[in-house]
Order: C-alpha cells, then sequence, then structure tokens
C-alpha cells in the first residue's frame, strides 16, 4: 500500500526532472570565456575588463585649420557620433557601433558589452568636443568658447584619472598640445608654433595626470601629428605600464578619426597584439601609420 502511495509522487518527480531537461536543452547557454593564445594578452584583458562597467573617454581637440578659418572638431565629434549609433552587423570588425545615447547626459553613449570571462558589462563612453563653433574667429569673440576649452581640458584629465581608456584627436601644437582652444598666432595668423613649443602646457597636463595615483588609465590614444615624437618618452617615462596609441608622421584630419574608430575596434575586439598593431596601421601607408607603444600587453601577471 505505501509503495502505491509513493508511486504518483515518483512519476511526478520523473515527468518534472524531464520537462526541467527539455527546457535546458532550448534555453541559450552562457557565454563561453575569450581564449587567448598568448597569456600576457589575456591578463592584459582580463585586467582591462576587470570591473563591471568600463569607462571611456574621447576628446575632439580645436581642430583650426589656421590660416584659414575654418574648425572641423564639431564636425569629426559629430561623424564619430553617428557611427557609434549606428546597429553592429554580424561579422563586422569595427566595434565602434550598437551605442545609445544618454537621456540624461548628451556626451554619454552606452552598450553592453561581453568581457573576456564571457560576462557581461557596460560600456561607457563619453565624446567631448573642443569649438563652439566652425568659424575661428567667431570663436575667439564668443563667450561661450571659453567653456568649452575649459570643458575639454577637464574632460582629458579626469578621463586620464576615472577611465579605462582615453583618446584624443586633435593638434599637437608641435609638441605643447593637447590643446582645447582658438590657438595663439604669430603676426601672419598662422599658428605660433614656437609659443606652443616654449611651454608645452598640454603635454604638462598629461603628465601630471597620469603620474597621479589615482589615475586608472591603462591605455591612452593621441591621434595628432607627429605625437610619437613629441609625447612618446616623456608620457611613458610617467607611466611605464601605459599602452600608447601613437602616430610617427604628419596626418589628415581623415587619418586621425579612422586611427581613432579602428584602435577602439581593436581593443573591443580584444585583440592581442600582432592583430591590434595590424588593425589600427591596415589601410595607411606612410603618412597617417598609427603605432601601439608602451606597456599595454604586459601587465603584471
Amino acid at each position: 500500500m505505501r509503495s502505491r502511495a509513493l508511486l504518483p509522487t515518483v512519476l511526478g518527480f520523473i515527468l518534472a526532472a524531464t520537462a526541467l531537461f527539455a527546457i535546458a536543452r532550448w534555453l541559450p547557454k552562457p557565454p563561453a570565456p575569450r581564449l587567448f593564445g598568448d597569456p600576457a594578452c589575456a591578463r592584459a584583458y582580463e585586467a582591462f575588463f576587470a570591473g563591471p562597467a568600463i569607462e571611456l573617454q574621447v576628446v575632439f581637440g580645436y581642430k583650426d585649420t589656421r590660416p584659414a578659418r575654418f574648425v572641423a572638431d564639431r564636425y569629426e565629434r559629430l561623424l564619430f557620433i553617428q557611427r557609434l549609433l549606428e546597429p553592429c552587423h554580424s561579422g563586422s570588425p569595427r566595434q565602434t557601433c550598437g551605442f545609445t545615447r544618454s537621456e540624461e547626459d548628451m556626451e554619454l553613449f552606452i552598450r553592453s558589452f561581453r568581457g573576456p570571462d564571457g560576462k557581461a558589462r557596460q560600456l561607457r563612453l563619453r565624446a567631448t568636443g573642443s569649438s563652439a563653433g566652425p568659424d575661428d574667429q567667431e570663436n575667439r569673440e564668443n563667450p561661450f568658447q571659453g567653456w568649452m576649452t575649459a570643458n575639454a581640458r577637464k574632460a582629458l584629465r579626469e578621463g586620464l584619472l576615472r577611465a579605462d581608456a582615453v583618446f584624443y584627436d586633435g593638434h599637437s601644437r608641435a609638441g605643447g598640445g593637447p590643446d582645447f582652444g582658438p590657438p595663439r598666432l604669430s603676426s601672419s595668423r598662422h599658428v605660433a608654433y614656437g609659443w606652443y613649443r616654449e611651454r608645452r602646457a598640454g603635454l604638462i597636463d598629461l603628465k601630471q595626470a597620469l603620474s597621479a595615483k589615482e589615475s586608472r588609465a591603462r591605455l591612452l590614444g593621441l591621434f595628432s601629428c607627429a605625437s610619437s615624437e613629441h609625447f612618446a618618452r616623456e608620457l611613458l617615462s610617467a607611466r611605464k605600464d601605459l599602452g600608447l596609441i601613437a602616430t610617427p608622421e604628419l596626418i589628415y584630419f581623415s587619418d586621425a578619426l579612422e586611427g581613432l574608430d579602428k584602435s577602439l575596434s581593436a581593443l573591443l575586439e580584444m585583440k592581442c597584439q600582432p592583430d591590434f598593431e595590424r588593425m589600427i596601421s591596415s589601410g595607411q601607408a606612410g603618412i597617417g601609420k598609427t603605432e601601439l607603444l608602451g606597456g599595454f600587453f604586459s601587465p603584471k601577471p
């Protein structure tokens, strides 16, 4: 009698287990961790994507064309944002896509992302511009330009302190940059490069931020003319573990924007060093070349 009484319970258990097994077969499997052939590459991305939210800061410097009056950075920023908001396509190497603009902060763009362990994280990318308008002469007379300049300078400094990766697309000012405002001009209305070389205010700001104990930036991209020559030695002396993406030669505005896009895509695709370097320099011959320096792929075990 007792065994008969237990029969419905046993049958119920079997039916429930069978149903759970069937459901489990159809549920999506959790993503597998990323497999890296290179242990140093694995350590680099495990360290970079260690937190639940990854902070990325992109700052567009003041892209004047002196002695002409046109200023381009606001348009480069809009083109970059347009790419961020486009849907991602399967199989595409470009990862600067699939972001959503924050309703509370117009400079903030957010996207879900799976790190090397397969777990979901949030990418938080800020894109900050420098110019108030497209005319350098008008910007010099516009009080709002002062606020734009200060805000962009602050964004770069705070990015180096709080973000995981920081990218600057702008002028080198012959070693005096990065720069975020109307340039100092000579009597011929050309940029007074000697003034910038002597003071090097932008470089000093970079070194101070990177040398601060609270600085968490692991990767810095400087997409500006001859940034390797102007900045690499002093920045890598200040932070030997820093990964630095830079350009050894003069570049066009379009080269800088393309280098930014490819570098960010290589980072989000978690390319190991040889493939990372190939991706950021692909399609570039001589002028516009981009290179990876420093210790991004040599993190402490």
